[in-house]
């Protein structure tokens, strides 16, 4: 069974790791649930919400 995924922005100039790459601040990634809640929690990324 493939994990799930959740959509996320990166909100930090930091540079986090995800995926095995350091992210930029304004990018939108598709990471792990768990990276996900981690990332967010550390204020690191914000949960990405579809308009429409």
């Amino acid at each position: 069974m493939a994990e799930k995924t959740v959509e996320i922005v990166i909100v930090t100039d930091r540079q986090p790791w995800v995926n095995d790459a350091p992210a930029e601040a304004g990018e939108i990634l598709n990471a792990s649930e768990a990276d996900a809640a981690r990332l967010i929690e550390l204020g690191f990324a914000k949960p990405v919400t579809k308009k429409g």
